[in-house]
């Protein structure tokens, strides 16, 4: 059953120089018999869960994201050099860097130049069997620089880092400090909590529970927020600005 599992994850976000934050997925599980879609747009003042939408609502791959009117997520397209990772558990791909973001709600459209992000990711593992212990994630971008990283522990881990159009396998994160070769971020402080919890139980997304059951005794407890940052250049110059990053921990259990 474990071979039939494909969980691909299109995913869209913004910050406003406020820290204020907007997130959209749109999430496609295969696993056997079972197809299930699921897409969210969240913000801080509003979070809106939808398990069925009409095509018409959601389109991803355009980086647009909407949820019938009462909050949009448009990016326009970015020209990027490709800038990929593939692991034997996991497959990440960057979509969108830098680009405009128009967030439409019940005030109106509100527009954030530069600030939109974008990425797919695909798993073709349960997440109990991927064999991580840890996994940490963030992007950080402004005006000039760009950073991602995806760096986890355990079996299969994973060290993988971007500074602009460069990838680098030599990441790491430790406490709120990143290094990616010769640069560095540090995560000075929160400025806002994204979500934080057991992302499999706390979730309010289709097959929880029969994910929740058949994974019984395992958890994946995620912590995401927007920090404030200071990126490190490699000519001593810093930078101050804001990051999206999260930290997710499992736990094996019984399946």
């Amino acid at each position: 059953m474990t071979s039939q599992f494909v969980l691909r994850k299109a995913y869209i976000d913004a910050i406003d120089p406020q820290g204020g934050w907007w997130i959209g997925y749109d999430t496609a599980l295969k696993w056997g018999a079972l197809h299930v879609n699921y897409r969210e747009i969240s913000a801080p003042a509003v979070r809106i869960a939808k398990t069925t939408f009409r095509p018409r609502d959601v389109t991803i791959g355009a980086a647009e994201l909407s949820s019938k009117g009462r909050l949009r997520l448009q990016g326009g397209s970015v020209a990027a050099a490709e800038i990929s990772l593939q692991t034997p558990v996991l497959e990440w791909r960057l979509t969108h860097r830098g680009a405009d973001v128009i967030v439409t709600t019940s005030e109106g459209p509100q527009r954030i130049p530069s600030a939109g992000y974008g990425e797919v990711v695909t798993l073709h593992r349960l997440p109990w069997d991927l064999g991580l212990r840890e996994l940490s994630w963030g992007r950080y971008m402004s005006d000039r620089h760009f950073v991602v990283w995806i760096v986890g522990t355990g079996e299969h881990a994973i060290a993988f880092g971007v500074v602009g159009n460069k990838t680098s396998k030599s990441a790491s994160v430790e406490a709120r400090r990143i290094r990616i070769a010769d640069t560095s971020l540090s995560l000075d402080r929160v400025v806002s909590t994204i979500s934080q919890g057991d992302a499999i139980r706390d979730r309010a997304w289709p097959a929880r529970t029969l994910v929740g059951c058949l994974a019984s005794g395992f958890s994946v407890m995620q912590h995401k927020a927007v920090y404030a940052s200071t990126l490190h250049l490699p000519d001593g110059a810093e930078e101050k600005g804001l990051a999206i990053a999260e930290h997710v921990s499992f736990s094996r259990g019984k399946c």
